[in-house]
């Protein structure tokens, strides 16, 4: 069991309290004491999960007469498939302290996790088996909790409403602005703790990191709830992600407040109506939601204005800020467009196969290129970047290629799909006259040429044993359209296999010459200084494309090469 201990929490009035009814148990409010009653605990139920009709959950007692010490017990009492507890116990802060509490271990020891977090006049228990919904429950009588209490006094620590206020609950922020000058503003929602997706770190977030337990939020598998319950965001859910519960115990989500200032300044305030409540974004969120996606829409804009967000809590109290200002300037009239892609090469290069292999998809580089289009506005001396506000469109070419015009998705994307010539055009939205046109050919590689570095065309050649011959490979692209404009030669040599063939001494069984030549799979550098190797022996050497195709150098029949083949001999 794990033993936590307090020096400076106290103890309260013990009350044995039954819950009942449903698959989650509401908060039940205690009977009334009577002025001769026992020091007793309050217990009340903050959400429990079990099967049964009925699971009392009930607090006993015992103290010593000689020192005051008070030892309090906490049990489930015939409970039924009982899978998880979240209680709170209240006790008189001016007259006892917390001095031990551990887990008793009812639900399991190996396979259950627990956590005592004191919030002076109250206690916050809860416990859970791991992966409680794939698991039964507990039946009768189970002890879940045992704590100390001495007399004396301490501070009270109650728990006090407040917004997410840690550098691990900034969200990050991403918006457009649309060709009415009207801005968009997108975040998820962060609250480190809050894993029932309620708004609220309280200790029936403990249950989140059981049904999750030893999940990485970062493998693709139901990675929306397993985030929520990583409350410290290292990727995986473990008893490590108890610790935030505490550290957040209490924090409140309301919503967000967008607030704006006029750069260069860095005021920010509040923007009327700037509220978004979680509440509107979803009314009952779970955990099944996975964060909650927040959207924001300003009235148009007519100059420069930066936004940002802050979390609030019920009481209007603000959080940590948005990790990032997303700054926007509103246009009056775009006067002229240009189009420029941002990639220094104004070209794509296709999944397209080489000529002579069959079934090869192997891209050489990403088939895609991000277009920007740059415009002179009204009032302004210099172009301004309106890739998001204009509209695009192929104008021909949609057989080699796709162009997106989806708002903060693909704006301006060319995508080939086959070569060819693609015609874009980028447009005002407001004003179809001002536009601006690009043909962009969108190459693929069509052949191979091997040479020996610094040749100027491919030939043999004789070396001495023990010289580094180092290839390089060109690769000969072409869009396709008939004509020799558009011609491209790449150096392709990272890219690239290499195969070397020998030749034959005996034909029955097969012989090859001794020794070896090497090639570096990397660099295209022939490596002739084995000491086997005798003056007249041959290497062919050839690239093959892609690296990994399944190519055997064979001489004779059956060999297959990529590109030319260049024979070294040594003399």
């Amino acid at each position: 069991m794990n033993m936590l201990k307090y020096s400076a929490f106290a103890a309260l009035l013990i009350l044995v309290v039954g819950c009942s009814g449903g698959e989650r148990l509401s908060l039940t409010q205690p009977s009334s004491l009577s002025a001769d009653s026992d020091p007793a605990f309050i217990l009340s139920d903050e959400g429990s999960v079990y099967a049964g009709e009925t699971t009392p959950f009930v607090s006993e007692q015992r103290m010593d007469a000689m020192t005051g010490e008070l030892e309090v017990r906490v049990w489930a009492r015939e409970a039924k498939d009982l899978k998880a507890a979240a209680l709170s116990l209240t006790y008189p802060a001016d007259s006892y302290r917390l001095v031990e509490a551990e887990y008793a271990g009812g639900l399991g020891e190996q396979d259950a996790i627990s956590a005592v977090i004191p919030r002076a006049p109250q206690v916050f228990l809860g416990a859970a088996i791991t992966h409680f919904d794939k698991r039964p429950g507990v039946d009768g009588d189970c002890e879940l909790f045992r704590l100390v209490f001495r007399p004396g006094s301490e501070s009270p620590s109650r728990v006090v409403s407040r917004p997410p206020e840690r550098a691990t609950n900034e969200v990050h922020l991403t918006g457009s602005m649309d060709a009415e000058n009207v801005v968009t503003l997108r975040w998820k929602e962060l609250n480190s703790g809050d894993g029932d997706n309620n708004g609220l770190v309280n200790i029936a977030d403990i249950t989140p990191i059981a049904m999750n337990y030893g999940d990485s939020s970062t493998d693709g598998i139901e990675d929306d709830e397993d985030f929520l319950a990583d409350y410290d965001r290292n990727g995986k859910v473990e008893i490590a992600d108890i610790t935030p519960i505490a550290m957040f115990y209490g924090v409140n989500l309301a919503g967000y407040q967008v607030q704006i200032a006029e750069p260069p300044s860095e005021d920010f305030t509040d923007i009327p109506g700037g509220m978004v409540l979680r509440a509107d974004v979803n009314p009952n969120p779970t955990a099944d939601d996975g964060q909650l996606e927040y959207v924001y829409s300003t009235e148009p804009i007519d100059g420069r204005y930066s936004y940002r967000v802050v979390p609030k809590d019920a009481e209007g109290n603000e959080g940590v800020v948005s990790a990032n200002v997303l700054t926007f300037e509103g246009i009056t009239e775009i006067l002229s467009l240009e189009i420029r892609p941002s990639d220094p090469a104004p070209f794509v290069i296709t999944e397209e196969a080489l000529d002579d292999i069959d079934d090869n998809e192997q891209p050489f580089v990403n088939s895609s290129v991000q277009l920007e289009a740059w415009a002179m506005v009204e009032g302004k001396v210099e172009m301004v970047d309106v890739t998001g506000l204009v509209n695009w469109m192929l104008e021909s070419g949609s057989n080699s290629a796709t162009l997106g015009n989806t708002p903060e998705v693909d704006k301006g994307l060319l995508t080939a799909t086959d070569v060819g010539v693609a015609r874009v055009v980028a447009h005002d939205a407001k004003n179809f006259e001002v536009s601006a046109t690009v043909e962009i050919p969108i190459y693929a590689i069509r052949d191979i040429t091997l040479r020996v570095k610094g040749q100027g065309e491919p030939a043999d050649v004789t070396v001495s044993r023990g010289t580094l011959v180092d290839f390089e490979a060109g690769g000969i692209f072409d869009d396709n359209d008939g004509d020799s404009e558009d011609y491209l030669e790449i150096d392709i040599t990272p890219y690239v296999g290499w195969a070397i063939g020998r030749p034959l001494v005996e034909e029955d069984p097969p012989v090859y010459e001794a020794g070896t030549f090497a090639i570096d799979t990397a660099t295209g550098i022939l490596y002739t200084g084995d000491p086997d190797l005798s003056a007249g022996f041959r290497a062919f050497v050839t690239a093959i494309f892609p690296a990994d195709e399944d190519v055997e150098p064979t001489i004779g029949d059956g060999y297959r090469a990529n590109s030319n083949m260049i024979t070294v001999t040594l003399d």
